[in-house]
């Protein structure tokens, strides 16, 4: 992974951005690349995300944050998904 999303993903957390990820349809076993999904999906301005307690569409967060969403390079959405990380925290 590029530090650049490492960056991203600190700016959200930062700025109170926080990727909504539903319990339902995971285990939170290792190889379970559902939860993380929705972690990365935040990240590139797609689906919902909690921002300042409210729930918006992530695009407009970040954009209101002024936060870019981040474009993915090879193989670092399936470095955002493995599910080994989401199960270890």
């Amino acid at each position: 992974m590029r530090p650049e999303a490492v960056s991203t993903l600190l700016e959200c957390l930062e700025r109170d951005i926080l990727p909504l990820i539903p319990e339902r349809g995971s285990v939170g076993a290792s190889g379970d690349l559902v939860p993380l999904c929705y972690l990365a999906a935040a990240l590139i301005g797609e689906g919902q995300v909690l921002h300042r307690g409210t729930v918006r569409p992530a695009l407009d967060a970040l954009r209101d944050e002024g936060v870019e969403p981040l474009r993915l390079a090879p193989k670092e959405g399936i470095a955002l998904v493995n599910g080994t990380a989401f199960a270890t925290a």
